[in-house]
């Protein structure tokens, strides 16, 4: 194993463990903003902007830029609505932690191994924290299980406002906000515990659509090569009955 993923490995630590003296939150909704990084030892992603809300009272416990320990690749700003101008400004003001373990550290102070932690594919959140937790409610997680599947890549916070009439992510379309991401997290996770048949017929519905528009664009490309050469020489990624069972 190389230096640098051994590093990786070495980094992840359990959340503390419960102490009846200093009380934490039961459940707190967890989102991060992650961008690839570049240094001697190549690329990886990590951690720039961490929020997290207790998930039973909507109190924002954190909400914060995160300096990373190397050079971003890209900051992407109109996905992540982040600069480097930001980032720097917010570290000569204070108002920023110092790479992913101070990040880890703040949100450690809100939460303990008890905690239940909520979000939409966490696993990239904890990676980039270095953290283990089992204590989960992912909101992707349980829309895969309402339709018995091991994943759906289809269900995203923009669903909010199917389900709940809710708008998010659209301050610029495709950026996100941390925050509003974690809020949103929340309200879609209390409404399915609450209502979990509208979470199948919701995935359902969204994986239908998303089959249809695959097939649709599977045709498209079908017929412009027949268009094309005079004769159906289509030699795509499968046959529809592939599309469908994807």
């Amino acid at each position: 194993m190389d230096g640098r993923k051994q590093n990786r490995y070495l980094k992840y630590s359990w959340t503390p463990e419960k102490d009846p003296l200093r009380p934490k939150c039961p459940a707190v909704t967890l989102d991060c903003e992650i961008r690839d990084v570049i240094g001697a030892d190549g690329f990886w992603l990590e951690v720039i902007k961490v929020s997290a809300v207790d998930s039973l009272s909507g109190e924002t416990l954190l909400n914060t830029l995160v300096l990373p320990t190397a050079k971003v690749k890209r900051w992407k700003t109109e996905i992540t609505g982040i600069t480097e101008r930001m980032m720097m400004e917010a570290r000569a003001r204070g108002q920023s932690v110092r790479g992913w373990a101070e990040a880890r550290f703040e949100l450690w102070q809100h939460i303990d191994a008890s905690t239940v932690l909520i979000g939409q594919s966490l696993h990239h959140d904890l990676e980039v924290l270095g953290m283990l937790h089992t204590q989960i409610v992912d909101s992707a997680i349980l829309a895969a299980k309402a339709i018995d599947l091991p994943s759906v890549k289809i269900f995203g916070l923009k669903m909010c406002k199917e389900i709940l009439n809710v708008d998010v992510q659209c301050i610029k379309e495709g950026m996100h906000d941390c925050l509003e991401d974690a809020l949103a997290s929340r309200e879609l996770v209390l409404h399915f515990i609450y209502n979990p048949e509208k979470l199948q017929t919701c995935v359902l519905l969204k994986r239908e659509e998303e089959l249809g528009r695959k097939v649709g664009l599977q045709r498209q490309r079908e017929r412009r090569t027949f268009n094309t050469s005079g004769q159906n020489t289509w030699k795509g990624q499968g046959t529809v009955t592939d599309v469908l069972d994807c």
